[in-house]
């Protein structure tokens, strides 16, 4: 729990320096969000992830056994997730507005 502290507050201090804006979702709120797509856990998130990016479908790894360690390539897909579901969870209730060039204005945001 410290580590994570000491993380977000070294991510929140750089988005300060560079003028980032910082928003959090809760990790129920993240949580949900995967549980309305029936998943139960973060290789089911990957699974989801790759079917709406088909370009990561070959990055999905194996379920590994209990006694094996984590796939190095499932912290793109934890990555990908909160992003995902930060984007969805702001965006809901909200219109998109999408121009002619195909990039979100930011009456989206």
């Amino acid at each position: 729990m410290r580590k994570r502290k000491f993380v977000a507050r070294i991510a929140r201090d750089e988005a300060k320096k560079f003028g980032v804006p910082i928003a959090r979702i809760t990790e129920q709120e993240f949580a949900s969000y995967f549980e309305r797509h029936s998943c139960r856990d973060k290789y089911d998130v990957a699974t989801v992830l790759a079917a709406r990016f088909p370009e990561l479908a070959w990055r999905v790894p194996a379920r590994p056994k209990f006694y094996d360690p984590e796939p190095r390539s499932i912290l793109y897909f934890d990555s990908i997730a909160l992003g995902i579901a930060y984007l969805d969870l702001t965006s809901e209730g909200e219109q998109k507005h999408i121009g002619e060039d195909g990039i979100l204005s930011p009456a989206s945001k």
